[in-house]
């Protein structure tokens, strides 16, 4: 979410001296990280200003579980105390003639990328290799 709300903010299209304008982005469609962000000024507000924005929105989005010691993954507050500080579950392989069947469940492995940077790496750990096929 971090580095979709920077982006955003980075790359938000701000005309000036215009009231009533919209702008809104979707990122990761079709993912448990889907998130649409929007933009959207009153009638009577023309200007925007960049930093409240960025400051507005991190406090939204960290306000009240701030990354900090116990909790590196900044994990959202209303689940376990305290949070896991790494990837947790478990991770079981089974030679199945030619090809490998998995059984990875847990936390916190895999989102936006399917897997692709954590979970794919750990079925690696699990079997002894990285998996040449991958898909769900």
């Amino acid at each position: 979410m971090d580095a979709n709300f920077r982006d955003f903010y980075k790359n938000v299209d701000v005309p000036e001296n215009e009231a009533r304008w919209k702008r809104t982005k979707t990122y990761s469609k079709g993912t448990p990280d889907e998130a649409t962000l929007s933009i959207e000024l009153s009638e009577d507000t023309s200007s925007f200003d960049k930093e409240l924005y960025l400051n507005v929105f991190n406090n939204i989005i960290h306000g009240c579980d701030p990354k900090r010691e116990d909790n590196p993954i900044t994990w959202k507050f209303g689940g376990k105390w305290p949070p896991y500080k790494a990837p947790v579950g478990e991770c079981r392989s089974q030679y199945k003639f030619f090809l490998n069947s998995i059984f990875i469940h847990g936390g916190s492995w895999a989102t936006a990328d399917y897997g692709q940077e954590t979970l794919k790496k750990r079925a690696g750990a699990c079997i002894g290799s990285t998996p040449t096929s991958w898909k769900f």
